[in-house]
């Protein structure tokens, strides 16, 4: 398998073709940002489902500059290392504490030196790269390195690059400071921008690439010989749009032979004084056989394979300690779930849950019935082609449901406000569908105003759900709300919670994935994503598929034997879809020899699933694993750290999400925020400065001492700004100081903040806060975000003219 280090993918000096040319974006005071170029260079690596990725920004201020960029990254990923090139010297970061390295920052920019700074917004996928002291004319080079694990489903792999952002929605239900800092960690937006942009993706298989497919117009190459290095995609800069997501869906080749069971990839890597082991797993539980999937749908107990019969006898019969933690029990479900590739991953099974805690005689009855409930997003800023993505989808879900399996459907719009197609489900007929496809022609509009997803789920969870059947909520939404924590927490401990799934599928550029993933997550559901419509069939496809699917198990519990594992304390997804890979990652802090990993479920006629691999001890080679891996795994060797910065980066979304051991007590009641945070900050910072990640209590600084240092207040600020995604609309409304309403509004970076736009009769129903800043008394009030349909600007308040927005 292919050598890989975290900090050696991209040779010193290694860089990727830059534009030669540039042009300039004006600043409201008139100064030029001539950004040249955004280009990233990607190594994905399809065995162990992650990649490695470098962005790098060029840019060369007109006049000595202060600089901020803020960026997204996929939910699944994390800095790990950023440095910057000022003219020809070098300056690398180290990372610190957050307010440690703010204040070396601060204090080194006030004594005049150049310095670099890169920190991730608290409860967001936004970082954010402050440059300060810049010298005019001078060429500076930032480089942003990060990791992330890779989606995979229906047997390919998706790597996407978030090259923009859709700006949140900032609630009311909100306190003002909650809505402050949101509003802060917004980036700026612009009709356009001056960089370009462009990509180079290196895929690497031990089996072979079968396809490459994208929305865009890629070039595909055959990889380096003598590598694993399968394809080379490109996308030039000419062609490569900021204001669009980039998205590569990558179909490994398959061998001859059935799909392993489980892929098992191990690394032993130097941290300190000590070596540490780390592995990545990824279980694939087989399918059910057609004559399996008769008897279930009778409610009948299908006869044990022989193959299963042995696995069980071997287990019983080693007799081997269980070396696993105490579980807490009413944890709540991992950053990811939906049987793809995900955050981990412990040991723990939940007893909260009542469809997961049922005895095997109960699992032996035939299943409930499905109620599918079709919420969309129908809010201002889905105006464009999301909204248009989101009709078609939706019009393709209540096509051609299985009437013989009593389903019964519902559709529910929602905005500012929400409201349903009929007052209760409907039974699932011809009839029933015309009126459905009618009514989504008729009121799918982007035109209810902001995007309140609380109050829209809490209305779908308090509808009971009628007898016999369990809910499958089909939920489609560009995704951007400033107030997850509330919504995840209605998810997790509504009294429906256990008889409720939320599939989440999100809709155009610049989707806040970090909380469509999340909503999934907690639910045991999965996400999918459409970014053009040649994404609609297939995403909605195999979503479709898993809602209305039986070949799932349940009761999910991973068992070490003879070994004890630092895997990431958080319950396992509270179904696993068959067929679907689960990702795993783990450190070996003790074994001996013969241990194992074990993962088992349950199917819903109560017939059980094991997945067994091996557990190397501290002193075995890592090569010689494989030999005694059980029949249907397989297992690599990865040179390198990668996979340990992994698992690092999965055990700290796992502390910030409270979902760790710290959260639960003994008994597994949940613990007070309050009483472990402070705990929990110190076990992210020690284990983040270990791997060098940036986290929200971590950031990397470094300075450049300078022999002539600046004077700072002689700089420009300047704000590098995203380009608004496409199908959005930028729009811009003015306010002269005197015709503000009593008390300032906060300048909100989006439409979604509001219904209607600022109007000269001062009316706005985004959040009103005394502190906030008061419109400028010499200028416009400038506002980004997505036009909302039903509230026309009127000419005399548009701007035109190019140049970023402010706020």
């Amino acid at each position: 398998m292919e050598s890989f280090d975290v900090d050696s993918a991209f040779p010193d000096g290694a860089s990727p073709a830059s534009s030669s040319t540039s042009c300039c974006l004006l600043e409201r005071e008139g100064a030029s940002i001539p950004l040249k170029s955004r280009d990233v260079q990607a190594h994905v690596y399809a065995d162990a489902r992650f990649s490695a990725v470098e962005e790098r920004l060029q840019f060369t201020p007109d006049k000595d500059a202060q600089v901020t960029f803020k960026f997204p990254l996929p939910h699944r990923a994390m800095v790990h290392r950023f440095e910057a090139t000022m003219g020809t010297r070098e300056l690398r970061t180290e990372v610190k504490a957050a307010a440690a390295a703010e204040a070396e920052y601060q204090e080194a920019v006030k004594q005049g030196h150049s310095a670099a700074k890169v920190k991730q917004e608290p409860d967001s996928s936004i970082y954010t790269v402050d440059l300060g002291n810049l010298t005019a004319h001078e060429l500076c080079v930032v480089r942003i390195h990060y990791l992330c694990l890779l989606e995979c489903f229906a047997g390919t792999l998706e790597y996407v690059h978030t090259s923009t952002w859709v700006p949140p929605y900032i609630s009311p239900k909100l306190d003002k400071d909650s809505a402050e800092e949101a509003a802060k960690a917004v980036p700026k937006f612009a009709r356009e921008v001056s960089y370009t942009l462009s990509y180079k993706v290196h895929i690497y298989s031990s089996t072979g690439v079968c396809s490459v497919t994208s929305t865009e117009a890629i070039d595909v190459a055959e990889g380096e010989p003598g590598s694993s290095c399968q394809s080379i995609v490109s996308l030039s800069s000419d062609v490569a749009d900021p204001a669009r997501d980039f998205r590569l869906l990558v179909e490994v080749t398959q061998p001859d032979s059935p799909p392993p069971l489980c892929t098992l990839t191990l690394q032993r890597c130097q941290r300190s004084a000590q070596a540490k082991t780390v592995g990545l797993a990824s279980f694939c539980l087989p399918r059910l056989t057609p004559a399996e999937q008769q008897e279930q749908q009778q409610g009948q107990p299908p006869a044990e394979p022989p193959q299963a019969q042995q696995e069980q006898g071997t287990a019983a019969a080693s007799g081997e300690a269980d070396a696993q933690q105490q579980a807490p029990h009413d944890a709540p479900a991992p950053e990811k779930s939906q049987g793809v590739a995900g955050w981990i991953k412990s040991v723990f099974t939940p007893k909260s849950s009542s469809r997961l805690a049922q005895p095997a005689a109960e699992l032996r009855q035939p299943r409930p019935k499905k109620e599918l409930v079709l919420v969309v997003d129908c809010s201002g800023s889905m105006s464009g082609s999301p909204i248009e993505f989101a009709k078609n989808a939706a019009l393709y879900f209540v096509r051609d449901l299985p009437v013989a399996a009593g389903v019964k459907f519902q559709i529910v719009l929602f905005g500012s406000s929400h409201k349903s197609m009929n007052a209760a489900s409907l039974d699932y007929d011809a009839q029933a569908e015309q009126h459905a496809v009618d009514w989504i022609n008729a009121n799918v509009r982007a035109n209810l105003g902001g995007t309140e997803i609380y109050q829209t789920m809490k209305a779908v969870y308090d509808t009971p759900i009628p007898e016999g059947y369990e809910r499958q909520v089909i939920f489609l939404t560009d995704g951007g709300a400033s107030d997850k924590a509330f919504i995840e927490e209605l998810l997790q401990k509504h009294e429906r919670a256990a008889m409720t799934t939320v599939q989440c599928l999100g809709v155009g550029h610049g989707v806040h994935r970090h909380l469509v993933d999340a909503m999934a997550s907690t639910t045991g559901g999965l996400s999918q994503y459409v970014l053009s419509a040649q994404d609609i069939v297939p995403s909605c496809s195999f979503m479709k598929k898993c809602a209305l699917s039986d070949d799932v198990l349940l009761q999910p519990r991973l068992k070490p034997k003879l070994c004890m594992l630092r895997s990431v304390p958080a319950v396992l997804p509270p179904r696993l879809f068959a067929g679907e890979p689960l990702v795993v990652l783990t450190e070996v802090v003790k074994a001996e020899k013969g241990a194992t990993l074990e993962l088992s479920a349950v199917r819903i006629t109560g017939q059980e699933v094991h997945v067994t691999v091996p557990i190397p001890d501290v002193t075995e080679d890592l090569t010689s694993v494989a030999a005694r891996a059980a029949a249907g795994t397989k297992v690599a060797h990865l040179e390198g750290s990668a996979i340990a910065t992994l698992h690092a980066m999965a055990y700290i979304k796992c502390l910030l999400s409270g979902k760790s051991a710290l959260h639960f007590g003994p008994d597994g009641t949940r613990t007070k925020k309050d009483d472990v945070q402070a705990a929990v900050q110190d076990q992210v910072v020690k284990l983040a400065t270990e791997e060098g990640l940036v986290t929200p209590y971590t950031s990397a600084v470094g300075v450049l001492l300078q022999a002539d240092p600046k004077d700072p207040t002689k700089t420009q600020q300047m704000e590098v700004p995203l380009k608004l995604p496409q199908g959005r609309t930028l729009w811009a409304a003015c306010q002269a100081a005197d015709e503000a309403p009593e008390g300032p509004f906060m300048p909100v970076a989006s439409a979604r903040a509001m219904s209607a736009p600022f109007s000269r009769a001062g009316s706005h129903r985004g959040v009103r806060l005394a502190n906030a800043p008061p419109p400028p008394a010499h200028g416009n009030y400038r506002v980004a975000g997505s036009r909302t349909c039903g509230a026309d600007i009127p000419p005399e308040m548009q701007k035109v003219g190019g140049g970023p927005v402010h706020f």
